[in-house]
């Protein structure tokens, strides 16, 4: 048997002991193949369903004590459903934690590469200020508002 066969036994061992059948799974979490299972428990957003797109991309995590910024690879929010590059109204930006846990922190747009964390430390949609200050690592990406598609995730260390 395969190592990932051997996982996947395992995976599901562990979601039958916990009570947790595979349709609750998939509905809590998305696969991140270079990150963490999203579980998008915050923000009051489920995007769970969202495929990342090969055309918007982006790079350069930096985090500071009250916010981040990045940058872009390629292409920007207009590739997930925003009209032009100052369009905030249809991209939110999106942050988890080290385990996974995350969701939405606010609204973003092309030309706007730094967030500030306010409404994390405000407790937005049941965001975890404690929770978020004790993680070690955070994930980042750009979503559609129709959830259906997202950039690639990035990380940072904090």
């Amino acid at each position: 048997m395969s190592l990932k066969k051997e996982w996947k036994k395992l995976w599901k061992k562990i979601l039958a002991y916990l009570g947790i059948s595979k349709e609750k799974e998939e509905d809590a979490t998305s696969p991140a193949p270079s990150g963490p299972a999203l579980n998008w428990c915050w923000g009051g957003f489920n995007g769970s369903k969202a495929k990342e797109s090969d055309k918007a991309r982006i790079k350069n995590l930096k985090l500071t004590s009250s916010g981040m910024s990045y940058s872009w690879e390629s292409g920007g929010c207009e590739d997930l459903g925003a009209s032009s590059e100052d369009d905030h109204t249809h991209t939110l930006a999106c942050l988890f934690l080290q385990d996974g846990r995350g969701g939405k922190f606010d609204w973003i747009s092309t030309s706007r590469r730094t967030r500030s964390f306010h409404n994390i430390d405000e407790g937005y949609c049941g965001w975890s200020k404690s929770a978020f200050d004790a993680s070690k690592k955070v994930w980042f990406c750009i979503c559609s508002k129709d959830g259906k598609r997202r950039t690639n995730l990035i990380s940072a260390d904090k």
